[in-house]
């Protein structure tokens, strides 16, 4: 594929041409001297660069045009001339990319993303060191993209011109080369629509506010609320889109912008007859706007109206991002590839020759879009490329996408959460091999994290790979990433070596981003996310990252006034305490279960307290304030009125996201973030009220209190309460500090009580086992005791405390006793408990484990169904295993009625893939049936459910199903299992992915004596 088309601009004064653009030779003011073997460029935008970021070196380095590679890529060259660091390149964004590898990789300055320490001026002194030998480097990709569409509301909605001109500065720097470019498009829908009939008063209730409208853009959605955009507020968004865009063009990068591809408001054909829209329905509980269709002459018009205005208001550009019926739009009856090409024709019209951006998501773009349009005048920016498994058809994009260009992309991060990691070793993996296979259609790379402005080290291990002639050795890329930020030191390289090895070698196991915090949840004892769409685990060791604290906090002294390695010092102490918090959690909920009221107390304060602690540190960094990013929204308001619908948008999107329906839809805190001033005067707040309602509960003998945590969100949404915009206290003191607090600690220690045989035999001793595993990965424990406590009609044969000694970081040690009923329990089920204590660094942690043991009684003569059973031991996939019902993914009894192939059935079991369940049943028993297949709830066109169930007898195979998916027809298996005591059914998934696998047993049951 052609690599974009870059206009001609008159932001500076200058006209560039640059050999990747193909736009011909131009003069330009400041241009350098032209040459046969060079292209004709001017160094001046390159040179404002070199003069906001680092000043005291500009006059020393050398600015300079080369000529393109032999395979006519994109090359930049670090070398010396006449004692003076010489940088050239053979565009503007290959030298800007030659200018930032200098300043990282010989002069150790990194520019970093992320850190508002790249704000200011590089503080240099001397002259600029000189490389140590010449270095060329070739892009392998033409397409170096930046930005999701998510991240003009997540992160820069309201970002004034300064801030821009800082992150157009540090793209740059780091060779983006196309960037997404919303900002004050909703100018051009005014604009367009008044045209087609009508108002301001309409449009501007249509509008979303800033921070909410890329969704808008995507055609998710409408304004929800009773705030409007002020007219002056869409006016100075679109002059400073304006302004951002020619930045861009003077850069040699080419603005993104969206391009028209059938949005418009309600009642569209009442005002125009002759059109024809297809309803979209809702998005996440929001109505979506209407889809006009492509194939109609009205859709001609309103196209052209669209890219007059926006050319008119923001300058040329040669490449457009359409997602067409992005995350479940409907086409109706409209063919999607026909509409494509109706989207295609437009776009030529008014932009000959111009490039089709699309994300490369969920289904899209699918063979009907492709088939109908020019797939070499698109560009696919995947943002599945490292998630899923090798196997999966996602990790092959030549094949998936038919061989329409696309550029290598990683979303490492959603809503904004603060969480380090990515799949680095995944990237580093497939983007070379994909990069090698001849005939690829890879061309490009893109960072499309949802919010901007975190994880600098997966953004430059990104944006690096355009430029490796072969994959680097991940170890030392972060060795040298460690020097380039602060300086050589051996603990900064050991600390990053240990964040490699964790956070940043995620597997491609169905995520793309690490684990949010569990300190941002709606408050639950049973939550394992913050946000609903997010790993609901951990993705890496924690206790092998937190070593990484103690080898930061070694470093030299004489690096830690370094602002990055502050930054670093607050995030990686920050992420710590954010792990610890999935250790914590389930223990405060087995104190609540064993209505421990002075235990759940003390725990429940140490987790407000460690909230505190958290805001603290996080306050002492203006990266992590949440007060500096609402002070962007204030001060782009000028008008009361306006700087409160402002506030509310920001607080919005972060808390609630939505109404009601949204955050009953899962997007309430799909935006959290581990941020000062949310942590501690939000979250903090909604975990006060739960403790207090577990507390009251507890002491009264009832149920907790229900709280509606969207009333809490929408009351904090309103409060005005001004929030710290700088930063206060020392980072690395208070990030010691927390270190040394959390060696005390023995929550993060995991505690599991289990039995030696699933069930308890009366006839037959029973041997318990506590595992203690020390989660504090910054000591080792100093003693361990625990206690067992059996109930009535159990009795110990042993001790009932047993002790051990000392347990490494990350080892485990276990601690057994020996039980026995007195005569067959009155209850199916009995609960064994231990009390254990922890001491780290001389403080001791108590902890409860609990174990509930099914106690061996037979099925009954005749036949028994397994709903009516109990599980000796159930593992469910999304959800546990449902009785009578199916699958509902989350709590028991919220599933629906066991219904396949339009059949219902009264008993049976649901459950989703991968899971299994298993049933006592003595050697009584002589048959087992059912009938089982996907439910009718998952056999949607649009689903992809595939499973295998399996029935095993005291662990041997009795019978396994073939593919069952939403075509196939049911297994109705009799299975003889005659002698057999425990009987296990099986649910696996045939593909990575299993959503969609709701499995339907219906019928199961056994024959018994």
């Amino acid at each position: 594929m052609r690599p974009f088309r870059t206009a001609a601009v008159g932001g500076l004064g200058l006209a560039l041409v640059v050999g990747m653009f193909g736009s011909g030779p131009a003069t330009a003011s400041a241009a350098a001297p032209a040459r046969p073997d060079r292209p004709a460029f001017s160094t001046a935008a390159a040179r404002g660069v070199v003069d906001r970021m680092i000043p005291g070196w500009s006059s020393k380095i050398e600015l300079g045009t080369l000529a393109p590679a032999p395979s006519g890529k994109e090359q930049y060259r670090i070398g010396r001339d006449k004692g003076e660091v010489l940088i050239s390149g053979s565009s503007p964004s290959a030298l800007l990319n030659g200018v930032g590898q200098y300043l990282k990789y010989t002069a150790h300055r990194d520019i970093s993303w992320s850190s508002d320490a790249s704000a200011e001026p590089l503080a240099v002194k001397g002259r600029p060191p000189l490389p140590a030998s010449t270095v060329t480097r070739t892009a392998n990709v033409s397409h170096r993209v930046l930005s999701n569409d998510t991240a003009d509301g997540y992160t820069n909605a309201y970002w004034d011109w300064d801030r821009w001109q800082r992150e157009i500065d540090v793209a740059a720097l780091h060779g983006i080369n196309e960037f997404f470019m919303p900002v004050g498009m909703e100018a051009v829908y005014q604009q367009t629509m008044r045209q087609f009939g009508y108002s301001e008063a309409e449009m501007r209730a249509w509008i979303p506010m800033p921070a909410h409208q890329p969704w808008w853009l995507l055609q998710n959605m409408s304004n929800f609320t009773s705030d409007q955009e002020s007219q002056a507020l869409i006016d100075s968004r679109a002059a400073l889109g304006r302004k951002i865009a020619d930045r861009m063009r003077t850069m040699g990068m080419e603005p993104i912008f969206p391009g028209y591809f059938g949005t418009v408001p309600s009642g569209f054909v009442a005002k125009n007859p002759g059109a024809a829209v297809v309803p979209q329905g809702d998005w996440s509980g929001t109505r979506r706007p209407d889809w006009l269709d492509p194939r109609t002459a009205v859709f001609g018009k309103v196209a052209a109206a669209f890219y007059r205005s926006q050319k008119q208001l923001f300058g040329d550009t040669g490449a457009f991002k359409m997602d067409l019926l992005h995350e479940g739009g409907k086409a109706g009856t409209v063919p999607v590839g026909d509409a494509a090409k109706a989207v295609q024709s437009a776009l030529d019209l008014a932009h000959p020759d111009a490039t089709w951006v699309i994300l490369g998501w969920q289904s899209n773009p699918g063979a009907a879009l492709l088939s109908g349009v020019d797939r070499s005048r698109m560009l696919i920016v995947d943002g599945l490329t490292d998630r899923y498994a090798d196997s999966d058809a996602t990790a092959d994009p030549n094949k998936l996408f038919g061989g329409t260009p696309y550029a290598f992309g990683a979303i490492w991060n959603f809503g904004g959460h603060t969480t380090l990691g990515a799949n680095t070793g995944v990237w580093n993996k497939r983007f070379f091999a994909q990069l090698d296979r001849p005939g690829t259609a890879l061309d490009g790379i893109a960072v499309l994290p949802e919010a901007n402005d975190n994880n600098d080290a997966a953004f430059e291990f990104l944006t690096e790979l355009a430029w490796q002639p072969a994959a680097p050795d991940q170890a030392q890329w972060f060795s040298r990433f460690a020097d380039a930020r602060y300086g050589a030191d051996p603990h900064a390289e050991a600390a990053w070596k240990i964040i490699s090895g964790t956070a940043y070698s995620l597997p491609a196991d169905g995520w793309s981003e690490a684990q949010d915090g569990l300190f941002g949840a709606a408050p639950s004892l049973t939550t394992t996310n913050a946000a609903a769409w997010s790993p609901d685990a951990m993705r890496y060791d924690p206790v092998a990252f937190e070593r990484a604290l103690d080898e930061l906090l070694q470093v030299s002294p004489a690096l830690r006034g370094n602002a990055l390695y502050q930054y670093d010092v607050v995030d990686v102490a920050r992420q710590v305490l954010s792990n610890r918090s999935r250790s914590w959690l389930p223990q405060i909920m087995a104190a609540y279960d064993a209505k421990d009221r002075p235990l759940l107390k003390k725990l429940s304060q140490q987790w407000l307290g460690s909230m505190s602690t958290l805001d603290a540190l996080l306050g002492s960094r203006p990266e992590f304030q949440l007060g500096g990013w609402l002070k962007y929204g204030s001060d782009a308001a000028t008008t009361p009125a306006d700087k409160a619908a402002v506030q509310r948008d920001m607080r919005s999107l972060i808390t609630n996201w939505g109404g009601r329906s949204g955050v009953d839809a899962g997007l309430g805190d799909y935006a959290n973030r581990e941020w000062s001033g949310l942590v501690g005067d939000y979250y903090l707040d909604r975990w006060q009220q739960y403790f207090r309602s577990l507390d009251t509960a507890l002491a009264q003998g009832t149920a907790p209190a229900a709280i509606d945590w969207y009333t809490v969100g929408e009351d904090w949404i309103a409060k005005r309460t001004p929030l710290p915009a700088t930063p206060s206290g020392d980072p690395v003191r208070l990030a010691t500090a927390l270190r040394d607090q959390l060696r005390k600690d023995g929550l993060a220690d995991r505690v599991t009580l289990k039995t030696a045989s699933p069930y308890l035999d009366p006839a037959k001793p029973l041997t318990v086992t506590a595992t203690v595993r020390n989660g504090n990965g910054l000591t080792s424990t100093d003693r361990v005791s625990a206690v067992l406590t059996p109930p009535a009609g159990v009795r110990l044969t042993t001790p009932a405390t047993v002790t051990t000694g000392r347990i490494a970081p990350g080892k485990s040690a276990t601690l057994s006793w020996t039980v026995r009923a007195d005569s067959a329990p009155t209850t199916p089920t009995v609960r064994l408990r231990a009390a254990v204590s922890v001491t780290h660094a001389g403080s001791t942690t108590a902890a409860v484990a609990g174990v509930d043991t099914p106690v061996a009684a037979a099925p009954k003569a005749g036949t028994d169904y397994l709903s009516d059973l109990p599980f000796i031991d159930a593992q469910g996939g999304y959800g546990p295993w449902e009785r009578d019902t199916s699958n509902g993914e989350e709590a028991p009894g919220d599933g629906h009625t066991l219904t396949m192939l339009g059949t219902t059935y009264a008993k049976g079991l649901g459950t989703n893939s991968d899971a299994t369940v298993t049933f006592y049943l003595g050697g009584q028993c002589s048959s087992f049936s059912m009938t089982a297949g996907i439910d009718d709830d998952m056999r949607g066109a649009d689903k992809d459910p595939r499973v295998t169930v399996s029935v095993l007898g005291d662990g041997t195979s009795l019978g396994r199903s073939g593919e069952l998916n939403r075509t196939a027809p049911l297994w109705q298996p009799t299975v003889d299992i005659t002698g057999v005591q425990l009987l296990t059914l099986r649910v696996d998934k045939v593909k990575d992915v299993n959503w969609y696998d709701h499995t339907d047993l219906a019928d199961a049951k056994v024959v018994c004596a």
